[in-house]
């Protein structure tokens, strides 16, 4: 047996087991996201081996020689082209719920099966009607397909996602704003849902964009076409970003990289058709159905994988809202406010396994049902979840707004403490001051001790709809009653001194704490930027 029947043997022993590759290959996921559809180049690959393979065996039976440095040079560009390719696929599908051997495999196969036609077929003499190049175009032909395939596939099971990334910046410290200008002014086709990172998070039908908090120009983004948005949140201390998905009867849970956009994990989950709340809690990401039984579900902050799941003990009870500490070594309980048939609880859960650590009720059951603060938001407006308990997460505890009467549950044991009136029923809070919008006041509370720290009234003839505080700085929304532009007060946190004050658009509803940055947002979604 010469040198060139030795080489044309061993490349119809590639042809076979490359062939043999990609239909294996075939049989299993190219890709493999939990939520997506799994892509399966079955198709274009068995065709690729069926008939084009028969056809390029057949001209390797032509005759004409050709020398082994030569074929050796063809073939290893080819594998390497292919090789190429596979890793282009492969991009972005860094995760371990990315590619899968499908994909690869079929890639590989492909290049086997394409660089042992070639081989086979230079080194034989050719007919006088053929020519080279016809078998150098069949092999490109093949390689394409073999990679086009769970290439193809992969990215139809990706089809409908709209996305879009960007480089890192620098994180940012939470800082108030130096003052009350304007710094820029946006109209999103979306209302504000959060800020993460230094980015504004913009919930919309299809999904999430995002605003450059420094600029207000258009970050990154993710839109899925089929699928409807009922949840988005930070989690991961604002670092990342959780956006919930629905539609062909599953939820899908995503998580973003907050300064850039990039795609961390996703999983299915099982969740209910409703609106839910994205918050986290140590290493937890939190998803709260608001207003339906249904369980609230932890994802490890990590993987996404599931953590542990909670209900309350009766099955009529609804989870409305959640909170957690401020205070990172505190926050190894999460507090869920349910309401029931008989009235509304607090249960503080274990962030480790999700067991009841302690449970929470209003002293009098007459208002357990009746009155229920709504979750802040403007007069005849929508409220957000129905009516809750007011939780916010303050120093080493929650503040629960309990109607007339404000306390904080400790996260440790869930004793309540510093009972105070509620100065109104928007409530925010810095460290351990409590602030509260409500009548004609703005009032601060030591929440440490329940003392009221100072009281000022708000400007007259007005009606309170936001409020927001950070350290050392408080603000206050007021519209006015008989019409006009809305006005934004700031105060000075520990003495209630008002430090600036100015119009805002009369259709204002909404502050959110950037940092170094206040934003104003309003009904028709317009966006304010103050600094």
């Amino acid at each position: 047996m010469n040198r060139i029947t030795i080489i044309r043997s061993g490349a119809l022993g590639l042809v076979a087991g490359g062939g043999l590759l990609v239909v294996a290959a075939s049989m299993g996921p190219a890709t493999w996201r939990q939520g997506e559809a799994h892509a399966k180049p079955a198709v274009a690959v068995l065709v690729t081996v069926v008939l084009l393979g028969p056809v390029l065996s057949a001209l390797s039976l032509a005759t004409r020689k050709l020398a082994a440095r030569r074929i050796a040079a063809v073939a290893g560009a080819g594998s390497a082209i292919a090789a190429a390719l596979a890793v282009g696929a492969a991009a972005g599908e860094a995760t371990r719920d990315g590619l899968a051997p499908g994909g690869p495999l079929a890639a590989v196969g492909a290049t086997l099966a394409a660089g042992g036609w070639l081989v086979a077929a230079l080194t034989a003499d050719l007919p006088g009607r053929l020519h080279p190049g016809l078998l150098v175009g069949a092999t490109i032909l093949v390689v394409l397909v073999g990679w086009l395939g769970p290439v193809g596939a992969a990215r139809l099971a990706r089809s409908g996602t709209d996305a879009r990334t960007v480089a890192a910046v620098p994180a940012a410290e939470a800082a108030p704003p130096p003052g009350l200008a304007t710094a820029w002014q946006a109209t999103p086709s979306g209302p504000v849902a959060g800020v993460a990172g230094n980015v504004v998070l913009l919930r919309e039908r299809a999904g999430v964009r995002t605003l450059d908090v420094r600029t207000g120009r258009a970050a990154w983004h993710h839109l899925r076409s089929g699928r409807s948005l009922v949840g988005l949140g930070p989690a991961a201390g604002g670092g990342l970003v959780v956006g919930l998905w629905q539609g062909d009867g599953e939820t899908l849970a995503i998580a973003f990289d907050a300064y850039t956009g990039k795609r961390r994990w996703q999983r299915t989950v099982d969740a209910p058709a409703a609106d839910h709340q994205v918050t986290g809690s140590a290493g937890l990401v939190v998803l709260v159905p608001r207003g339906k039984p249904a369980p609230v579900l932890a994802l490890d902050v990590r993987t996404g994988e599931r953590r542990w799941a909670w209900r309350p003990a009766n099955a009529e009870c609804a989870v409305v809202a959640a909170a957690t500490s401020d205070e990172p070594d505190r926050d190894d309980t999460l507090a869920v406010a349910f309401s029931c048939p008989d009235g509304r609880r607090v249960s503080g859960l274990s962030t480790v396994d999700g067991a009841v650590r302690w449970t929470w009720a209003p002293s009098s059951p007459s208002d357990a049902v009746d009155g229920l603060p709504p979750r802040g938001t403007a007069p005849g407006g929508s409220l957000p979840g129905g009516y809750a308990p007011l939780l916010v997460p303050t120093a080493g505890g929650v503040l629960v707004n309990d109607g007339p009467t404000g306390l904080v549950l400790s996260m440790s044991g869930g004793r309540a403490g510093a009972a105070h009136p509620a100065g109104g029923r928007l409530a925010a809070s810095a460290g351990a001051t409590g602030l509260y919008l409500g009548g004609d006041n703005a009032t601060a509370v030591d929440l440490a001790l329940g003392r009221e720290r100072w009281k000022v009234p708000l400007p007259a003839a007005t009606t309170p709809v936001a409020v927001a505080a950070i350290e050392g700085a408080g603000f206050a929304l007021v519209v006015p009653d008989r019409g006009g532009p809305a006005r934004l007060v700031r105060y000075d946190l520990n003495t209630g001194t008002n430090l600036a004050e100015r119009q805002v658009d009369d259709a204002s509803t909404g502050l959110w704490l950037a940092p170094g940055t206040l934003l104003v947002t309003t009904t028709t979604n317009a966006v304010t930027a103050l600094r």
